[in-house]
């Protein structure tokens, strides 16, 4: 057995032992990066932490053990719009 081997090993242990704080890191690094970029890949920093999460097999939206959160516009979700503004000089409707 290499030295990859047995550092991928310990890596798989680490993962199964202590998912939540796997999940916990993962969040941190994606808040981290999403800051560094100031907010430009927001989707695309969190689609790479839900990609890793997967391939660690952890769910890094689960912190304590609880059920993953609704993303917006999943099902079940009701998503709140902020309401629209309206230019000088036109009337509301209804």
């Amino acid at each position: 057995m290499g030295i990859f081997d047995s550092a991928k090993d310990a890596l798989q242990k680490a993962v199964k032992s202590h998912p939540d704080q796997v999940a916990d890191a993962i969040d941190k690094v994606e808040g981290v990066v999403d800051k560094k970029t100031g907010g430009k890949y927001t989707d695309q920093i969190s689609a790479g932490g839900d990609r890793l999460a997967g391939a660690l097999g952890v769910d890094d939206r689960a912190a304590g053990g609880q059920a993953q959160q609704a993303q917006p516009g999943q099902p079940g979700e009701q998503v709140q719009h902020a309401p629209e503004q309206q230019a000088p000089g036109e009337q509301q409707e209804g």
